[in-house]
């Protein structure tokens, strides 16, 4: 008898399971390759928008640079400051992603709204301002501690007087106390614990709770405006000396 008689048909040995497996296994590896070839055609595509979008950016910054400096001979102050930002924010410079207001920008817009809620709603239609929520949100980032008010709020209290004139200007420092419930929290951001007596930073805390509140507030004699400056933690009444050593701070 031949070997040819014994061999198997050619139907019958391509469906062994090795074949089988050999066969899953060379189409797995393909499908994995185009995959690949497909991931490397998406992040060639990623990278080349990336690179325009950089170039774009740098290309927008010097351009923003040179118009300002252009236009510093004829605005000045927050007139300039005002032209920089709508510029920031027009459809040719602005970043893809949205509006990102700075700090300056926020405080501007600190001072337009005000001059009133109606004049500010009327000139966010004709230029790019940050909302009302925006700038709420600002203002509660800011931390106040015991004591007396620091740089960011003493800046936004200078906006909102900038623009009246010495009458309106005029104010009165106005001192009152206020009940607090006795507790102890803590603080993570400045690591602290919040509710011992505290006159503020050049004070030493003492490990008193405290029971009470003095907060010290400007207020327009000539035009209704307020704001609060300063505010100690104190364990009860606070008596007349320890009040006119915090007034004169």
């Amino acid at each position: 008898m031949s070997d040819a008689s014994v061999q198997s048909l050619l139907q019958l040995s391509a469906e062994t399971p090795r074949k089988k497996l050999l066969r899953r296994k060379i189409h797995n590896l393909s499908v994995n390759d185009w995959r690949r070839k497909r991931r490397i055609k998406v992040l060639k595509n990623n990278l080349f928008l990336l690179r325009k979008q950089f170039s774009s950016k740098k290309l927008h910054g010097r351009c923003i640079a040179e118009i300002v400096e252009s236009a510093s001979h004829i605005l000045s102050g927050d007139c300039l400051k005002f032209f920089e930002m709508q510029l920031k924010m027009s459809k040719d410079f602005r970043a893809p992603t949205g509006r990102r207001y700075s700090d300056d920008a926020k405080r501007l817009a600190l001072l337009l709204y005000s001059q009133g809620p109606k004049a500010y709603r009327f000139l966010s239609r004709l230029f790019s301002l940050p909302c009302k929520s925006t700038l709420s949100l600002w203002l509660q980032s800011m931390q106040v501690q015991p004591g007396f008010s620091d740089c960011e709020l003493l800046k936004a209290i200078e906006c909102k007087v900038r623009n009246l004139c010495d009458r309106d200007r005029v104010c009165a420092l106005l001192v009152d106390e206020m009940a607090l419930k006795s507790s102890l929290n803590y603080d993570q951001l400045n690591d602290t614990v919040v509710g011992y007596e505290d006159y503020g930073p050049s004070w030493e805390r003492k490990k008193v709770i405290v029971t009470s509140a003095l907060v010290f507030m400007v207020r327009g004699l000539a035009l209704n405006w307020k704001q609060p400056v300063g505010f100690v933690l104190t364990r009860g009444a606070c008596n007349g000396e320890l009040l006119k050593r915090l007034r004169l701070k």
